[in-house]
């Protein structure tokens, strides 16, 4: 009997694992699934009730604004936004200052001297030609986004300054415009860091570095060394990349690792729930079955007088049981600097007040 209850308890053992690890599988499976971009094409909009005419953008922008005067596609060229375009996403683009994407830096709010602007602009163009990734560099002291999509209207700025112009490479790609914006937001005084596409649904280039990134910015940015801020970006980010893509190229090695392990403690998790369905019915019918044993009786053994049984009774005075004490451990807060665009998709990144 204790034999047979030792295989039902590891049987039970290993079944809790297997339906543990089955829960934690479509767990993960449907966090992945949300975790793609919403592409779903929606009907086209008979009506457009949004003024063709941009905002007059104040301070510097007047050197870099293009108005947004087609009526077709308000100068709109990534796919997954003219795929589905609704009033919220013209409206989106009507509120960025469209510009010539060939700048890449964009000094609106006259942070840089010339010298700077121009050291700023040779060193993202070497980022560009050295990663085949877009980037784009953004200063303003007028904002006229408000909060929205979860973000802060520092957060809108930037993303939507990304998204409604011509950046990003891999437009042929399964997410496509590939790239990555610093906003520095004089009207909030924040400063933003975001990436886009590939950057952010497949290498995960900086999903948990975004923090590190601002922290480096940050002091620069404070004391008003805005040209080091930037250029401290560019570098951070350049490393990040190439670190991240070393690691996606091993992945197939440690993917192999993993579902290799997995195949083992599926295998032995269905062993032990066959060898549960089966030892379980026997051992109960065993235990319900009449037994026979050959048995004598006490006094076939014991003579008459021969021995005398004495009782003690030992007490434990003062005796308590304690509880085990346990401490849990909460973290709140946005999850792997994941950001929910006004196009649909998301991008990777955070933000700084100074």
């Amino acid at each position: 009997m204790e034999e047979d209850t030792k295989k039902t308890l590891v049987g039970c053992g290993i079944f809790l694992v297997f339906m543990g690890l089955l829960t934690w599988g479509i767990i993960w499976l449907i966090g992945y699934i949300d975790s793609l971009p919403n592409e779903n094409s929606n009907p086209a909009i008979s009506a457009i009730n949004v003024t063709t005419d941009t905002i007059d953008y104040q301070g510097g922008w007047e050197k870099y604004v293009v108005a947004r005067r087609n009526s077709s596609d308000y100068h709109i060229s990534k796919k997954f936004i003219t795929d589905s375009l609704t009033n919220s996403k013209i409206s989106a683009a009507m509120s960025t200052p469209y510009v010539d994407s060939s700048l890449k830096v964009y000094d609106a709010a006259g942070l840089l001297g010339v010298s700077e602007y121009e050291m700023v602009q040779r060193r993202v163009k070497q980022f560009i030609n050295s990663t085949g990734l877009d980037m784009a560099i953004v200063t303003t002291d007028f904002n006229p986004k408000k909060a929205g999509n979860g973000n802060q209207p520092w957060e809108e700025f930037a993303i939507d300054f990304y998204e409604y112009n011509d950046f990003g490479t891999g437009a042929t790609t399964k997410y496509g415009y590939n790239g990555v914006v610093m906003a520095i937001d004089m009207q909030y005084r924040a400063v933003s860091v975001f990436d886009f596409g590939e950057l952010y649904y497949t290498y995960k280039v900086a999903r948990y570095n975004y923090n590190t990134f601002l922290d480096h910015i940050e002091p620069d940015v404070k004391a008003e060394r805005y040209v080091d801020a930037m250029l401290v970006f560019v570098d951070d980010y350049e490393k990040e990349y190439y670190a991240s893509v070393d690691a996606y190229n091993h992945k197939d090695e440690n993917d192999a690792k993993t579902l290799k392990w997995i195949l083992w403690i599926v295998f032995g998790s269905v062993v032990g729930f066959v060898m549960l369905c089966v030892g379980l019915p026997i051992a109960l019918l065993k235990n319900a079955s009449p037994q026979t044993k050959s048995r004598n009786d006490a006094d076939d053994y014991i003579v008459e007088n021969s021995f005398a049984v004495t009782y003690e009774d030992d007490k434990v005075i003062g005796s308590k049981a304690k509880p085990r004490e346990s401490h849990s451990s909460y973290h709140s807060g946005r999850s792997s600097g994941s950001h929910r665009t006004s196009s649909g998709r998301r991008a990777g990144g955070g933000s700084r007040r100074f």
